[in-house]
Formats: C-alpha cells, structure tokens, sequence
C-alpha cells in the first residue's frame, strides 16, 4: 500500500508543476490528480476482490459436488 501511496504522490506533484504554469491552483490540481489515481485503484481492488471470491466460491461448489 505505501508503494501505492509513493507512486500516487509523485505523479500528483509532477502533474501539478506541470498545472501551475497554466495558472490552475497547485492544491487544486493535487487533489483532483490524487483523488482520480485513488478512485482507480479501488475500482480495480475491488474487480480483484470479486474475481477472488468468483474464484473461492467455485471451489467450494467444487469440493460440495465431490462429497455428494
């Protein structure tokens, strides 16, 4: 997760250098580029975790069908 939080950071600062020169507020542009980043990282945890418990499930139905 800290891995996550580095890459998020350096991005976010080096897309606002690159904002500031078009006279958007740095605050602004951080937030926006940081909340983007974090939304897409839950979104693809969470595909993650559904292909997870697919997968978990599947496996049990599996191990119920062999005992029967």
């Amino acid at each position: 997760m800290s891995h996550v939080l580095t890459s998020l950071t350096k991005s976010a600062k080096w897309v606002g250098l690159a904002l500031l020169g078009a006279g958007i507020p740095v605050g602004v542009a951080y937030f926006q580029v940081v909340y983007h980043n974090v939304e897409e990282e839950a979104q693809r945890l969470h595909r993650e975790g559904n292909l997870y418990r697919e997968k978990i499930k599947e496996e049990w139905n599996l191990k119920k069908q062999e005992t029967q």
